[in-house]
């Protein structure tokens, strides 16, 4: 018999559900273990730890231009004979003068190799990522580079028979000009929303990173490019594509799960995000389920219209869904199931997942008639003061949106509602009635 090497080792099968007879709550989304090219491991500037990243972040981007180069050597031998080959063999500089020059006019291999490098060097200086948070199979201990007494070595002396052709690479890339050094700093500064949002995708689609959902990360792109320079702009425009691939996908993907979500679900890094000033990727921490922003949005939309609601003399509220809220609040997200429910009268609640499912769900359909009312008033509200347009930022939610469109007979009474009111209160103007505000602060 001959032994077939098919074996599919790259999902984690501890992410696998049993959907045919799992415990409801239990579910996980399958999740691809190790599923990116050799050239986008994890290669570590040896001696370097924490903040000398940033110090040694020219290191970096060498050490992975010196990767991803002689990938593209390798790749370029496929199509040419023999004798044309470029040489990946170890060797001094004159053996190795051949492939330095060929990836030398490879603008893609030095723009991927800035982008792993810098976001990467980001990562160990500000998210403290080490060996022990990588995963082993996408960890490369064969150094390029190394760091010590204040300077950056190849780790083989230079033009020794036994340099590798990375080392070579990394050694003869052309220093970075001052306009890539701006480029540098921008991705430095994008590092910091990286790990975070790396970790909320994988909660959320158990993917690092969907090119078909980017609104979190190019909110990031947005506010670091706002104070950056034309030509950093124009670099980042370029490729587009790549470059988000190489910063929000390849940069993160050999982090280990457990470390990028620590960090999407911890209390204190959107607090470390605002003070550093990354408001943009701080605004969507920490995470939570599609479900429970969906509700807390029906509660705001709620809140956001009791002035008018209690000048009519209304009430409009929903207690039941905020208390859903907060039940489920009480169990961890990707949590192991606690021994004993939370919830009071509720003993099979064991989960997060499950508090979601049936405590969650159920009191946001029982709110959808009262929001959809909300959704009425807050419409005309914003129309009355001149902001129908822009709706504010409520409206952008796209569970309120699904409301508005099911309920609309609720949210043609709210509306109603609203105009009414606005008309009395003009009448009374006319008449003289006029009623000052009783507003303590």
């Amino acid at each position: 018999m001959a032994q077939i090497l098919c074996l599919n080792n790259e999902i984690n099968l501890n992410s696998i559900p049993n959907l045919q007879n799992g415990e409801v709550g239990a579910i996980t989304i399958p999740v691809r273990a190790a599923a990116i090219h050799a050239q986008y491991h994890w290669v570590p500037v040896h001696g370097v730890v924490g903040a000398a990243a940033v110090q040694c972040i020219r290191a970096y981007i060498r050490t992975y231009y010196g990767v991803i180069g002689h990938a593209a050597v390798i790749a370029e031998n496929l199509g040419r004979a023999a004798p044309q080959r470029l040489n990946v063999a170890n060797g001094n500089a004159a053996a190795q003068a051949g492939s330095v020059a060929y990836v030398a006019t490879l603008a893609d291999v030095r723009k991927r190799a800035i982008c792993i490098g810098a976001v990467r060097a980001g990562l160990v200086a500000m998210w403290g990522v080490t060996q022990d948070v990588i995963a082993p199979a996408e960890y490369v201990a064969d150094h390029v580079l190394a760091f010590a007494n204040g300077a950056v070595t190849t780790v083989n002396l230079a033009n020794n028979a036994a340099q590798t052709l990375r080392e070579a690479l990394a050694l003869g890339m052309t220093p970075l000009t001052p306009e890539e050094d701006d480029i540098v700093f921008a991705l430095l500064k994008v590092s910091m929303g990286v790990l975070p949002l790396v970790g909320s995708s994988l909660l959320a689609t158990g993917h690092h990173y969907l090119s078909s959902d980017t609104v979190a990360t190019d909110a990031v792109f947005k506010q670091v490019l706002m104070s950056s320079k034309d030509h950093v702009k124009a670099w980042f425009t370029a490729d587009a594509l790549v470059v988000k691939d190489m910063v929000w996908h390849k940069a993160a993907h050999p982090v280990g799960y457990a470390h990028a979500i620590a960090q999407a679900l911890s209390n204190e890094v959107p607090e470390r995000l605002r003070s550093a000033q990354m408001g943009s990727a701080a605004v969507r921490l920490p995470f939570v389920e599609s479900e429970v922003k969906a509700a807390r949005a029906m509660v705001a939309i709620v809140a956001a219209v009791q002035l008018p609601v209690a000048n009519g003399a209304g009430v409009l509220e929903v207690p039941n869904l905020i208390e859903a809220i907060r039940r489920v609040s009480l169990y961890a997200i990707a949590a192991d199931p606690v021994p004993i429910s939370l919830i009071p009268l509720m003993p099979n609640i064991l989960t997060r997942a499950l508090a979601v499912k049936d405590v969650l769900r159920p009191a946001m359909e029982n709110a959808a008639v009262t929001v959809g009312y909300a959704i009425g008033v807050y419409k005309s509200m914003m129309a009355n003061i001149g902001r129908g347009n822009r709706m504010a930022t409520l409206m952008n939610a796209h569970s309120l949106q699904r409301i508005e469109r099911n309920q609309m007979p609720m949210v043609a009474a709210g509306s109603s509602f609203y105009d009414n009111l606005m008309r009395r209160e003009r009448n009374q103007a006319l008449a003289g009635e006029i009623v000052g505000p009783n507003l303590t602060a």
